[in-house]
């Protein structure tokens, strides 16, 4: 199995599971109806759909193999040498600052993103990132 999809598993096992912890399997039916659960729905799977298919498109990226440079990298660090994706849910201990208080779920936050390794020290113990996150609110109304 390959790597995006092993990640839209879990992705996929993750948000089943707060679906029926944070709203309840009664529960899970007319939310799904409503304005809100719509739009957080429709958010989910956007937010899957851009996720894999950046996942994809670096791991096609992977299999082209440019040459580099062999001074410019010894004598200056090392230059692109990785990109990653991510997600998470994260529960925070008041009203997530995402979400709308009272909504569904006002805790639960979810956060992905995509991140490409711009340099790394001769040593590799030092490096710059480039990252971007989304963080957005999981199960109840979104604040922005």
């Amino acid at each position: 199995m390959s790597d995006a999809a092993i990640f839209a598993a879990i992705i996929l096992v993750v948000i089943v599971l707060a679906l029926v912890f944070g709203i309840g399997i009664k529960q899970l039916p007319v939310w799904a109806k409503s304005k809100a659960g719509k739009g957080a729905i429709a958010s989910m799977l956007l937010g899957i759909g851009v996720i894999v298919v950046v996942g994809v498109l670096m791991a096609l990226g992977n299999k082209a193999h440019a040459q580099t440079n062999t001074l410019l990298d010894n004598r200056f660090g090392h230059f692109f040498n990785y990109a990653y994706t991510f997600a998470g849910v994260d529960y925070t201990r008041k009203v997530s600052p995402q979400c709308v208080a009272g909504s569904q779920d006002d805790r639960l936050t979810s956060n992905m993103g995509f991140g490409l390794n711009m340099w790394e020290s001769t040593s590799r113990r030092v490096s710059m990132d480039l990252r971007y996150t989304h963080h957005s609110c999981v199960i109840g109304k979104d604040r922005n």
